[in-house]
């Protein structure tokens, strides 16, 4: 289990780069729980937010088919003070004819007084008359008539009796036929009196009713009222929950925006320092060949893995590849070590070759493609390396064959993936695809010392 591929300062030079790829990537994995939570919040901010517009939606409806019923309550209720106000003038109307036809009754009832005292006052001078004819009797009246001068005197005497009769007889009749007109008007006066106050009453009922239903109304408009105060306040209190909620998610945005910052800025130092990791690999494998030339040896590098074949099962290596199945993907992620949450696919590769020994030490895909030995696709066999290639023709990608024309790898990442939040998103992880899966350019490769 002790390679010898290159020099052993390269191991240093990349010890020490992993350590503070580790550094970072601990740093990442913090800012990646933050913005998973802060989201979270936001997310349920904006559900609290949704569920406030909801309410606030059908107190508006509510409100407005309040204002719609308070409106057409005081509509109504201004027909009903016409119609109060109307019955109002009606019965005042009554009670001023009845006033005056108890005046004219009272007046009325005046001249019938005098009436009947004057009809008193004649009866009584005609009885009395009557009276002093019956004490003198038949002398008194032949007295009269004896006296006459002649028969033209005895008649105009006769006459002047008659008439003297009749008259008092007319002037009793006509007091009399005038006490009894007097007294129809007055039955008539006492009739419309009655059929008044009659009118009267009946009026006032209908205003007493009519005032009982607009008490109703009053009654009715004051709780509408009250209702509509309660929904308005109730929506206002949604409004400023909503606003608050506004200013909370305003805040986590400033947050998140600040933590992506960071991350970005994290994950280009990540590639600066990858970048630099391969530079330097780069550098110490031309200086290792230069001393090969130097030294008159051969042009490439050899490797002696003499002592070093693999004796295991290839199911093995399989098996303990599917532990690492779901582990998110993370741009130069070294889990498990400390303040990794993820691997990315030549960390993944490296792994499980270095947990049997195949490899001693972490190189990248391309490291990992020149440090195998090629091999067909009719050749691939359990454990063996898949290498893809982008379009320029540079090994980008690997992954680890399994079998059956399946692979496994971690999937679906790139540079801009040093969160968990972002490889949750793409569902970037360690998962089981086909070999066919991706269409890109590939190779296959066999780890030196894999039997």
């Amino acid at each position: 289990m002790r390679h010898r591929f290159l020099a052993g300062a390269v191991s240093a030079v990349m010890s020490a780069a992993v350590c503070l790829s580790a550094m970072d990537a601990k740093c990442d994995r913090v800012l990646a729980d933050s913005v998973s939570d802060l989201e979270a919040e936001i997310s349920a901010n904006q559900a609290a937010i949704e569920e406030k517009r909801r309410q606030m939606e059908e107190l508006e409806a509510q409100s407005s088919s309040a204002k719609e019923y308070i409106a057409a309550l005081s509509e109504k209720m201004e027909l009903q003070q016409q119609n109060i106000d109307l019955i109002n003038g009606q019965i005042d109307d009554l009670e001023a004819d009845i006033l005056q036809r108890q005046e004219d009754i009272a007046a009325l009832e005046a001249v019938i007084g005098e009436q009947k005292a004057e009809i008193d006052v004649n009866i009584e001078a005609f009885r009395e008359r009557l009276r002093s004819m019956y004490i003198s009797g038949s002398d008194g009246m032949a007295e009269v008539l004896t006296g006459a001068k002649d028969f033209y005197d005895l008649l105009a005497r006769t006459e002047l009796i008659n008439r003297i009769a009749r008259y008092d007889d007319d002037m009793i009749d006509d007091l009399n036929n005038q006490l009894d007109e007097y007294n129809a008007q007055n039955d008539e006066l006492n009739n419309q009196k009655a059929e008044l106050e009659i009118r009267q009453e009946n009026a006032m009922e209908k205003r007493d009713i009519l005032q009982g239903e607009m008490n109703g109304l009053i009654e009715e408009y004051d709780a509408s009222n009250l209702t509509l105060e309660s929904l308005m306040a109730d929506a206002q209190l949604a409004q400023s929950d909503i606003d608050w909620l506004d200013s909370q998610n305003a805040a986590l945005q400033d947050k998140i925006d600040d933590i992506k910052e960071q991350e970005r800025i994290a994950a280009e130092k990540a590639r600066r320092e990858a970048e630099e990791r391969e530079r330097q690999r780069q550098e110490e494998l031309r200086r290792q060949q230069e001393q090969q030339n130097s030294s008159g040896g051969s042009s490439e590098v050899t490797v002696d893995y003499s002592r070093e074949v693999f004796s295991g099962n290839r199911s093995d290596i399989i098996d303990y590849a599917k532990t690492y199945l779901g582990v998110y993907y993370q741009w130069c992620g070294n889990y498990p070590a400390s303040g990794y949450y993820g691997l990315d696919c030549s960390h993944f590769t490296y792994r499980v070759l270095e947990h049997f020994g195949l490899m001693d030490y972490y190189m990248d895909s391309r490291g990992q493609c020149r440090y195998c030995t090629p091999i067909s696709e009719s050749e691939l066999q359990p454990g063996d390396l898949v290498f893809y290639y982008d379009s320029g023709g540079t090994v980008e990608h690997v992954t680890m064959y399994i079998g059956s024309g399946q692979i496994i790898g971690c999937q679906g990442g790139g540079p801009s993936v040093t969160t968990q939040s972002s490889a949750e998103a793409a569902n970037a992880k360690v998962k089981i695809v086909s070999l066919d899966s991706d269409r890109r350019y590939k190779t296959y490769g066999r780890v030196p010392g894999m039997g």
